[in-house]
């Protein structure tokens, strides 16, 4: 994975490299609304949310919600699945057990008709977690690890 590639910084926040990805995220400024835009904004939206920065992941959280029912997509070729994923790992992060399960309803939902097996598995893993964060039986979100 490149540098300069929005996953990276998400796969460092994952691996529990958390001064990396909290580097690598600041090196991605507001670009213009192009091609990348949208899977720009949606990697960096689960990196904060995976190192814990909740003022980023409200903000980015708020600009991808008119998003939710397209395609996290860099080119016909690189599709991440639903952007309502990555607001609803968000919500998670922020403790919106409510909102969470809503967006990932809607990841559910699309990323079976896309039939996009890996982006389905990982939506109903949150799923679950959504739902066990509004039932008080797992108040962590999962976050990186420390």
């Amino acid at each position: 994975m490149r540098p300069d590639d929005p996953a990276t910084v998400s796969s460092a926040a994952e691996a529990g490299r958390l001064d990396e990805a909290r580097a690598i995220l600041r090196s991605f400024a507001p670009d213009p609304q192009d091609y990348r835009w949208l899977y720009t904004q949606c990697w960096c939206l689960l990196a904060a949310a995976r190192i814990g920065d909740t003022e980023r992941v409200t903000e980015l959280r708020n600009q991808l919600l008119p998003y939710r029912r397209m395609a996290c997509s860099v080119s016909v070729h690189v599709i991440c699945g639903s952007v309502a994923y990555f607001t609803g790992e968000a919500a998670l992060a922020l403790g919106d057990a409510d909102a969470a399960l809503a967006d990932l309803a809607l990841a559910i939902e699309a990323d079976q008709a896309m039939g996009a097996g890996h982006w389905l598995a990982r939506a109903r893993d949150a799923f679950a977690r959504a739902q066990r964060l509004k039932n008080g039986t797992d108040p962590v979100p999962f976050t990186a690890r420390q």
